[in-house]
């Protein structure tokens, strides 16, 4: 066999007495665990190697033994036959749109962005709506559509998302492309005929919760200033018992960080999946002093969380929801999909690129391609790929965490072409978030 080569960036980090977990941070594939033969294996092919010599290195063991390793290794991508290989991304298919039904809300959440209103969408303005994101889907030869409704309160309009789903079935089928749904919710709305509804469309649902009682009340209340914990809890439940898929979305603030750990161990427990997203500084909460972390307080309270997901470790994979908008799954370029594969349409049928930036309308559903409209835009929010961010590229995570948000970034620098304000942050978590992986991989044998 011609040379194998060990990429320098190779990231390993010891797991107990006898095992690594490992990752080449640059490749396709994922988080590896390793012995320490094969540890020992990998590290002999610093500079490039035969495999026959390094066979003949570790004489003590069976040829065929380290043969197999050698290939484990292959197939891991932490050894590979070419010296600089070029990074692979998969680039998706999936025509996510956000579909934003009502300003309105029974919540009145310190972070929203959402300036509240009782306008709403109409079902002619829906249609026309579908109608535009097929029209896209079409020409960029997109395999599925996802819907995603959100507001305000979706829930709110629960009329409206049926007959969206209605006529979107047809559109689907037309175009041959497969299409899922996800509402966003605050959790406190929940009947009868609505849980009929998500289960009849296979809707999965991701509930806003920030704490466990007071730790969401403070962040999360009624308009008339009650507590909205124990609605959202009792609700949750229901959607558990009835088999609908959900999980949590935590919004993590200087308010409410301190209560990461016992949700955490709370969504274990209960088997609920759950997503950690940091707070977003808005133009609606700009200023509210209370909502802004420490840098330090924030690793603090996320690593003492790490540490009851150690103890409780569950058998699916943490990878992509540990560290806000870091993905660790596989190595990707952009930070998120605004600006490729992502629509947010408004009340109006106004077109924007994230619907943390609504009111920055690039198009309209009246476009006869609002995706490629949203492409070319050169005005609003510049999704650059993280080869683009001069501050990211000789970081070892940065196909990982890509920079971070590019619409915050920009409010907080200035630029697109920079790494994430909360950079440190990412770079104290990725570390403990492998780390996590590979006892989950040593337990369950993955």
């Amino acid at each position: 066999m011609s040379n194998l080569f060990r990429p320098t960036e190779n990231y390993m980090i010891k797991l107990g007495k006898d095992h690594y977990a490992a990752l080449n941070p640059y490749m396709s594939s994922p988080i590896t665990v390793i012995d320490k033969l094969s540890h020992d294996i990998l590290q002999s092919f610093n500079h490039g190697t035969s495999s026959g010599n390094c066979i003949k290195h570790f004489k003590q063991y069976p040829s065929r033994e380290v043969s197999d390793i050698i290939t484990g290794l292959l197939d891991s991508e932490l050894l590979y036959t070419e010296k600089n290989p070029k990074v692979r991304f998969k680039n998706s298919r999936d025509l996510n749109v956000w579909l934003h039904v009502t300003n309105n809300c029974n919540l009145r959440c310190r972070y929203c962005y959402v300036m509240k209103s009782r306008q709403k969408l109409s079902k002619q303005t829906a249609s026309s709506i579908i109608d535009s994101i097929y029209r896209s889907a079409r020409k960029h030869r997109m395999e599925s559509v996802h819907l995603k409704f959100a507001g305000g309160e979706p829930t709110l309009c629960s009329d409206t998302i049926e007959y969206i789903i209605s006529i979107n079935e047809e559109c689907a089928k037309s175009a041959n492309v497969d299409t899922r749904y996800s509402i966003l919710t605050n959790g406190t709305i929940l009947n009868d005929h609505l849980l009929r509804v998500i289960k009849k469309h296979d809707m999965h649902v991701m509930i806003s919760l920030d704490g466990l009682a007071n730790f969401h009340d403070k962040q999360r209340k009624f308009a008339d200033g009650r507590g909205s914990f124990s609605v959202v809890e009792t609700n949750l439940k229901k959607l558990l018992d009835s088999n609908v898929s959900c999980n949590l979305s935590i919004t993590l603030t200087g308010e409410n960080v301190a209560g990461l750990p016992e949700l955490v161990k709370y969504a274990l427990s209960e088997k609920i999946d759950f997503v950690l997203n940091m707070y977003r500084e808005n133009n609606c909460s700009i200023n509210d002093k209370d909502l802004t972390f420490k840098k330090e307080i924030f690793i603090r309270y996320f690593k003492e969380a790490f540490r009851v997901i150690e103890d409780r470790l569950p058998r699916t994979s943490l990878l992509n929801v540990l560290s806000d908008r870091a993905a660790l799954e596989r190595p990707h370029n952009r930070t998120c999909s605004v600006g490729t594969n992502y629509l947010v349409f408004d009340c109006k049928g106004n077109v924007s690129k994230c619907q943390m930036d609504i009111r920055k309308v690039i198009t309209t559903m009246n476009s006869s391609d609002p995706l490629g409209e949203v492409i070319k835009d050169k005005q609003g929010i510049q999704n650059l790929t993280v080869e683009e961010k001069d501050e990211c590229k000789a970081c070892i995570w940065r196909y990982y965490c890509t920079g971070g948000c590019p619409l915050m970034t920009h409010r907080k620098t200035g630029s697109y072409n920079s790494k994430s304000p909360d950079c440190a942050i990412y770079k104290a978590l990725i570390p403990e978030i492998v780390r996590l992986e590979g006892l989950r991989l040593l337990k369950y044998g993955g």
